[in-house]
């Protein structure tokens, strides 16, 4: 009998132990998030040759496409490429892909040489382009296309285009969509946040800081971030080449009472 008892608390102590281990919970994998879109970069080139060319011609393009894992969103991408490639004024087509923007910029490339045939001028024409992602959360996506142009002239032109959109209903979303605010005082808030980014200060002159106006123009090239909305000007829009594109964030803070209550930008706020 006392073998019994000693057999059996063994056996109990051996239960235990094996319950013990069986209590750890096995591990699971992070779930993902459903908020962003999975994104990849597509390099699309073109390099072609005259008839007849001349050292030192160079044509040629490259752009970086964002490529998503939805079609749709694939679509309107493209179309928003497309809409910003530059191309031949008598060229009237919009460009719908990336490669279209390519082939056009390619065929004005050749027209420009076939022009400067027996001048003795090599053609220089570069189109390089490159889609960026600034947001990507909260159902909401924001990109960036940065470009910049050489057709051989003193030097290329730069250029940054913004597209966000709302992909809860895939609506691209514009200024007046993010933010309630009258032009004055939207104006008033540019103004102060460029002077605190170029150290200038309140009673300064704009005009004797470099920039063409007292009053700085609104624009409608503005991006969502992680921080606040982004304004980008074009080059010599409101200031020389030398000074880039200027770049204008307003901080998320700053805006609180000029949101609607369905606005995206809610989604970003802690």
């Amino acid at each position: 009998m006392a073998l019994s008892r000693q057999l059996a608390a063994s056996l109990a102590l051996l239960l235990a132990l094996a319950g013990c281990r069986n209590e750890a919970p096995a591990p699971q994998s992070a779930p993902s998030d459903h908020s962003k879109v999975e994104v990849r970069s597509l390099l699309l080139k073109d390099r072609r040759q005259s008839p007849r060319p001349l050292p030192g011609e160079d044509l040629r393009a490259e752009l970086s496409l964002i490529e998503t894992s939805e079609a749709g969103l694939n679509r309107q991408i493209e179309r928003w490429v497309g809409s910003h490639c530059p191309r031949d004024p008598e060229q009237s087509l919009v460009p719908e892909t990336g490669a279209t923007c390519l082939k056009l910029w390619m065929d004005g490339c050749l027209k420009q040489a076939a022009a400067l045939a027996g001048s003795g001028t090599p053609a220089r024409c570069r189109y390089s382009a490159e889609t960026k992602v600034l947001l990507n959360r909260d159902y909401l996506l924001s990109l960036a296309l940065e470009s910049y142009a050489d057709t051989g002239g003193a030097h290329g032109m730069p250029a940054v285009s913004y597209l966000n959109i709302d992909r809860r209903n895939g609506r691209v979303l514009r200024l007046a969509d993010l933010v309630q605010i009258h032009e004055p005082q939207l104006r008033a808030l540019l103004e102060q946040q460029l002077r605190l980014a170029l150290n200038v200060p309140p009673q300064a002159s704009l005009k004797a800081s470099g920039f063409f106006e007292e009053q700085l123009p609104l624009t409608d090239n503005v991006a969502l971030d992680n921080d606040g909305l982004r304004f980008t000007y074009s080059a010599y829009e409101i200031a020389p080449y030398s000074m880039g594109l200027p770049n204008i964030r307003i901080p998320y803070a700053a805006l609180l009472d000029q949101l609607a209550p369905d606005s995206p930008i809610r989604r970003l706020l802690p």
